[in-house]
């Protein structure tokens, strides 16, 4: 209960700490929707697997669109996610590992990560250590319930993320490889048909929704990234130097499977790290065919299995007291990398909703540029009134400029600070009065005399190469609390 507790300590105590950022935004605007409106957006391409929706959805209705309302619902994914770590790895090797792993999803940054956005990761984790602990249940008493149990959240786990099939199939072929009863035979017939009949669905977020990689290379670079983001999370400190530190501690787990585990011990660890390495290849394979697959957030069903093997090597009894103290240095970086970035920005450093209230509340009209433009729709969820700019313009009497780094984040991506200057010329008829540096973002302020007209032209000509967005706001427009 103490693992449990220190991990719902990690995600609810900062759950307000960042603003949205555009996926976020994208998800609340689904769960504002009404119930019919929400599952036509998921039947488009690219819409998603819809079972955290049906969740998020009922959820949104009773507590609301706040950061704290909708991102408590992944806290508690997360936080349930530390049982079903100790759960999947005592049912793979013993519980003394079970604990090790609680203790690892308890603070691993990725998951505190996913624990705090309104997006569906955290549960996939979660249903992504049910399937693999009610898999090890199966394969050890498949005369009972469990490849029945085993079926149900295989099918919930894709119908999460649609990436996470791989997963379920290297399991099915292990589990008819195994055994050739009655019931596994029908559990995975079931879990085929229903994962079958999605296919439609995954199809479609091929061709709209998935991100396309240029080559090979960068397929290669995001398997370089996907231990990284495992271990480290996506944005840590010290970008490339805690990754290697957290690798190297983990390393320790490896060597201590094959150096001191007894064979026992060495299968189970196999085993999970089988299925985890072949969900993954499999990934890679398929994104050769143009879509990128090889995104940490699409394969974080594999985490606990991955957690798992590390877990059994902290745990083996041939490690003295070498396999705890290194799984106990293991849980402090992790502690110390969570905290330390509970305050950063999320994804490209974009503090939206610390932009939104530095505009203020304007005394006249006025028109807002963003730059760079990727995340509009972020940046107008924290100021509702704002309207996006037709060509035509309109007359305005204050212009407010905010620029973001260029840059985008990452692991071994050093983080751009702003632009020294939001603006570099004031159009015709305005004054720079005020010209800001924040630390993610830049603003300038501009007035006039008396109303001018502006154009999205003339306003972008302002800040060349950037690809703004723009937007006009009535007089006394608020920000959104």
């Amino acid at each position: 209960m103490g693992l449990v507790a220190l991990g719902a300590v990690l995600r609810f105590g900062t759950l307000d700490a960042r603003s949205y950022w555009l996926d976020e935004v994208d998800t609340v605007g689904l769960l504002q929707e009404g119930f019919v409106g929400m599952l036509s957006r998921l039947a488009e391409p690219g819409g998603g697997g819809p079972v955290y929706f049906f969740v998020a959805w009922p959820w949104a209705q009773v507590f609301g669109s706040s950061e704290v309302a909708l991102r408590s619902l992944s806290a508690l994914f997360g936080t349930a996610t530390v049982p079903v770590a100790y759960w999947a790895t005592r049912e793979l090797a013993s519980r003394r590992a079970g604990v090790i792993a609680a203790a690892l999803a308890a603070t691993a940054p990725l998951l505190v990560w996913q624990s705090q956005e309104v997006r569906p990761y955290a549960l996939l984790v979660l249903l992504g250590g049910v399937s693999f602990a009610l898999f090890l249940r199966a394969r050890r008493a498949p005369d009972g319930g469990a490849p029945a149990a085993w079926a149900v959240a295989s099918v919930l786990l894709v119908a999460t993320n649609y990436v996470a099939a791989f997963m379920v199939a290297v399991e099915a072929l292990l589990l008819l490889r195994e055994h050739a009863e009655r019931r596994v035979r029908i559990a995975v017939l079931a879990a085929g048909a229903a994962t079958a009949a999605l296919i439609p669905l995954v199809l479609e977020g091929r061709e709209g929704g998935l991100a396309q990689l240029p080559d090979e290379s960068g397929i290669l670079r995001r398997l370089l990234v996907l231990p990284a983001e495992f271990l480290a999370g996506p944005q840590p400190p010290l970008q490339v130097l805690t990754p290697v530190v957290a690798g190297l501690i983990a390393l320790v787990a490896v060597l201590l499977i094959i150096r001191r585990a007894d064979r026992a011990e060495q299968g189970a660890a196999g085993l999970a790290a089988g299925i985890g390495a072949a969900s993954i290849l499999l990934a890679a394979v398929f994104s050769l065919s143009g879509s990128d697959l090889v995104l940490t957030r699409y394969l974080s069903e594999v985490w606990i299995p991955a957690a798992a093997v590390a877990s059994v090597g902290f745990a083996t009894a041939g490690a003295s007291r070498w396999g705890p103290v290194a799984a106990g240095a293991l849980c402090a970086l992790f502690a110390v990398i969570v905290v330390a970035t509970a305050w950063e920005p999320k994804f490209d450093r974009e503090d939206w909703r610390g932009a939104a209230r530095a505009v203020g509340t304007a005394s006249a009209k006025r028109a807002i540029v963003v730059s760079p433009g990727r995340g509009p729709a972020a940046f107008a969820y924290y100021r509702p009134q704002a309207r996006a700019m037709t060509p035509s313009g309109g007359e305005v009497s204050e212009i407010v400029y905010v620029a973001f780094p260029s840059s985008v984040q990452g692991i071994g991506r050093k983080p751009q600070s702003p632009p020294a200057e939001a603006v570099a010329a004031a159009p015709a008829g305005f004054t720079v009065v005020e010209q800001e540096r924040h630390e993610f973002f830049t603003l300038a302020r501009l007035r006039s005399e008396r109303p001018v007209r502006v154009t999205i032209e003339g306003l972008a000509a302002a800040v060349p190469g950037s690809e703004p967005a723009f937007f006009l706001e009535p007089v006394r427009a608020e920000v959104r609390p």
